[in-house]
């Protein structure tokens, strides 16, 4: 299967006139004659730095890699390793004797989440990965989830592999954490698939961000306005990296854009296009139910969320995502 998408993608971006056929297919590498050149190629099931980092250590190493979508992070990884790629959006960077492609591709195309992701699914997935044991009990107390979201969400994850039943009755019965990094990969995929796209840019000019939106916070509260950050701001306090990556971002109560502007006055900002900082509603009750409250006083969303955010803000970003992953799966969450 792995061969025949290589074969797909390639064929996709090279000029029709360029034949593409698999020499031999040896399961991690598949051999392609691509022109009248024999290329090593290899299959990312997720193009992420991660992946892309752990496919380059390989003996040999590839000279082409393929994946659905291929991030920024991993873009500029494989760009500085001399290494070719291509996704399946139509991007693609690679030089095969005299043959050079370069091409930006279409995001429009990049493949959907799994349409069972839902948003319960993605709040219990936070749940399980912040250390909830991934019972259902456990997880409507800690999410406030209902009893059948919660069910079938466990039932999902366990039927994709990351969780494990014990029991193989009851809707409620316990499970333990399988595959926590398959876990955490497919979580991080499916959330900016279902992220709403309603968002509000203000200008701020904080120079501490971590100490001043503590301060401006109190305008929300004082409002008994729910708020969390997320992305960098949360990461800052979570687990500190030493580049500062723009935009600033916070989750808020609201509803529609109306709420967003009204948030922003009561912290005293005004929206600006292009503004540092991001507002945005919160993704989910179950989030929302998850933030906690770390350092001197920012309240942050669940770490998975942060890390999931994180990777949507360009190659610093990724890896500050990969820090703070680091940081927090040093030991599987098992509850």
């Amino acid at each position: 299967m792995s061969a025949d998408r290589l074969v797909a993608a390639a064929r996709a971006v090279l000029p029709s006139s360029v034949p593409v056929d698999v020499i031999r297919d040896a399961g991690t590498l598949t051999d392609l004659r691509i022109g009248r050149s024999r290329v090593r190629a290899g299959w990312l099931v997720r193009g992420w730095p991660r992946q892309v980092r752990e496919a380059l250590s390989t003996s040999p190493q590839p000279e082409l890699l393929v994946a659905p979508v291929m991030s920024p992070g991993a873009r500029a990884l494989l760009d500085e390793a001399g290494v070719g790629w291509i996704d399946e959006t139509g991007a693609a960077q690679l030089a095969i004797g005299s043959l050079f492609v370069s091409r930006d591709g279409s995001p429009s195309r990049a493949p959907a989440a799994k349409a069972s992701w839902k948003r319960a699914t993605l709040g219990v997935a936070e749940a399980v990965l912040s250390g909830t044991e991934p019972t259902g009990s456990a997880v409507v107390q800690t999410t406030g989830l209902s009893v059948g979201s919660v069910s079938r969400a466990l039932a999902y994850l366990a039927e994709s592999g990351f969780l494990a039943a014990d029991q193989p009755r009851g809707r409620l019965n316990a499970r333990r954490i399988l595959d926590a990094d398959g876990l955490l990969d497919s979580y991080a995929e499916a959330v900016p698939a279902l992220r709403a796209d309603l968002e509000l840019r203000v200008g701020v000019v904080w120079r501490d961000p971590t100490r001043e939106v503590i301060e401006a916070a109190s305008g929300w509260e004082q409002a008994a306005r729910s708020w969390a950050a997320t992305s960098s701001l949360a990461a800052a306090v979570l687990a500190p990296f030493l580049t500062q990556i723009a935009p600033l971002e916070i989750y808020v109560e609201a509803a529609s854009l109306a709420d967003l502007q009204l948030a922003a006055r009561e912290i005293g900002a005004r929206p600006v296009e292009g503004g540092r900082l991001v507002l945005r509603p919160f993704p989910g009750s179950a989030t929302e139910r998850l933030c906690e409250t770390v350092g001197d006083g920012v309240r942050c969303v669940p770490w998975p969320r942060v890390y999931a955010d994180l990777r949507q803000t360009g190659v610093r970003g990724e890896d500050a995502a990969e820090h703070l992953r680091e940081h927090f799966m040093k030991e599987p969450a098992h509850g």
